[in-house]
């Protein structure tokens, strides 16, 4: 996505009920973004709509092995 979009798209994704965290990171794409959806189609609705920002691209969890355990404290040893 374009750098002066960047408002734009936060303002549509903030409020969206589906989306369970976003991330701004490096690599190919601009934006990481977690949705929780109850249907494909539902899924396929809101990327469609995502896609006005610039290309997608989307991968489907079917499992998690090992959940988000947060940042594991410090030691000071």
């Amino acid at each position: 996505m374009a750098p002066e979009r960047k408002q734009e798209f936060y303002d549509f994704i903030r409020p969206s009920k589906y989306v369970v965290e976003c991330n701004n990171v490096t690599g190919d794409f601009t934006m990481l973004v977690e949705v929780m959806f109850k249907d494909t189609e539902e899924l396929d609705e809101f990327v469609g709509e995502l896609q006005k920002f610039g290309s997608t691209q989307t991968q489907i969890v079917f499992s998690t092995s090992v959940e988000n355990r947060g940042i594991p404290e410090r030691s000071d040893d």
